[in-house]
């Protein structure tokens, strides 16, 4: 292997180079100094290898939204974003959660209407809301989950429930990420959504590409040669294993206050497809669904006889419900039951109401537990809760929010950079 000059001495032992310093500039000069020395071939494998730590973009403050939707808190170098492990559902103390955040000073209220999102302090709780609240602890005698939360909160409302999640310091990059692209909340005219809304992850990563490249040009410009800032730029921004791809799927984790269509609930479009489950799902309730159009050729009825006996073992309060026909809900340990999944029906879903003690990731794990099972995707969705996920063992058909309620990958993944 060829030497480089750029490994040589104690200094190459410094395994990033933090850039908001004068030291990690001077770094960084030495190293461009030293760039133009290598072969071409090497270049390339030298700039993978260069860990930079990234100031924040110089731009908005204080409550924020993200493409796609989520919400952050900035102040200055602190970031505040939800995380996603810490969810909580809420169902029959709805209610006393709202009287309490109405009558807590300090708290914001975000409504997306038609013109866009709006901020203020006074209670909103319907359609398309969330709330800011700067203590979460003083709820705790109504949700005793944050007792232990040291910080604000953010919960988003639905029609029949609500979840929270605390809000913690964000990992340095996805803090670099919320300044990149986070646009400010302030109270006067809304927000319009084109200026947040985003069609997907393709468009999160071209929205992220762009402000990260404009802010390494922006700050790279003074202090190193055209050469090192053009080719910082592609490994930063460029392809799917680029630093922006990367910031772009963590931004997808967090969780999503609002959808593009303030008239439909933030989440919740794969229930479309599920129109009579949803129509006879109680309030508290959360739907398991099995279907021919994602289980494909798995599709038999010894897939459906299998989907009954995972039910019954696990989820044996649910009522089972045909997604086609007339038939109302059946106990699962019912004949009629048997029946319905021995029938033609292109699906299944099961209708279990929610136990006090119930988790957004504890139904997770569950419907995950089923899936595996069965070796079929399967649907879980909590409208209560905003949660709408579906479960593929196989990893090909996995959609919805599921991330955003700490299944899966999740902040800790960015801790280490």
């Amino acid at each position: 292997m060829p030497h480089l000059p750029h490994q040589d001495g104690p200094l190459a032992r410094v395994a990033s180079y933090d850039l908001a310093s004068p030291a990690g500039l001077a770094l960084l000069r030495r190293f461009d100094a030293q760039f133009h020395r290598l072969p071409v071939a090497a270049r390339d494998a030298a700039v993978r290898g260069l860990q930079l730590a990234l100031p924040l973009a110089a731009r908005a403050q204080g409550l924020l939204v993200l493409p796609g939707g989520a919400l952050a808190w900035r102040d200055g170098e602190s970031v505040l974003v939800g995380d996603p492990a810490s969810s909580v559902g809420v169902t029959t103390s709805r209610e006393a959660l709202q009287k309490a955040v109405s009558d807590q000073s300090g708290t914001f209220f975000i409504q997306h209407g038609k013109n866009g999102l709006q901020l203020g302090h006074d209670s909103v709780f319907f359609g398309q809301s969330a709330t800011w609240a700067p203590q979460a602890s003083l709820y705790a005698d109504i949700l005793p989950a944050l007792a232990e939360w040291r910080g604000p909160a953010m919960i988003h409302w639905h029609d029949t429930g609500a979840a929270v999640w605390e809000m913690v310091p964000a990992p340095p990059p996805l803090a670099l990420a919320v300044s990149l692209v986070g646009e400010a909340l302030e109270a006067g005219p809304p927000l319009p959504r084109f200026v947040w809304s985003v069609a997907g992850s393709d468009e999160c990563f071209q929205h992220l590409s762009s402000g990260l490249a404009a802010h390494l040009d922006e700050w790279l410009a003074p202090e190193v040669s055209d050469a090192l800032r053009f080719a910082l730029i592609a490994h930063w921004t460029d392809g799917e294993d680029s630093v922006a791809s990367r910031l772009a799927d963590g931004l997808g984790w967090l969780p999503r206050a609002f959808a593009a269509d303030p008239g439909r609930p933030a989440s919740l479009d794969m229930l479309t497809h599920w129109p009579r489950a949803a129509a006879a799902l109680p309030p508290h309730a959360a739907l398991l669904g099995l279907a021919v159009a994602e289980a494909g050729e798995a599709w038999s009825p010894q897939l459906r006889r299998d989907f009954l006996a995972a039910l019954r073992a696990e989820w044996p309060a649910a009522a089972l419900l045909a997604e086609s026909g007339s038939a109302a809900p059946t106990p699962l340990d019912t004949l009629a039951a048997d029946r319905m999944v021995r029938a033609g029906t292109p699906a299944l879903a099961a209708l279990a109401p929610l136990d006090v003690i119930d988790t957004p990731q504890g139904l997770l794990r569950r419907a995950d537990s089923v899936a595996l099972r069965l070796g079929a995707p399967v649907l879980l969705a909590v409208p209560a809760w905003g949660l709408c996920h579906q479960l593929d063992p196989a990893g090909l058909r996995v959609l919805g929010n599921g991330a955003a309620y700490g299944l899966g990958a999740g902040l800790e993944a960015f801790e280490a950079e």
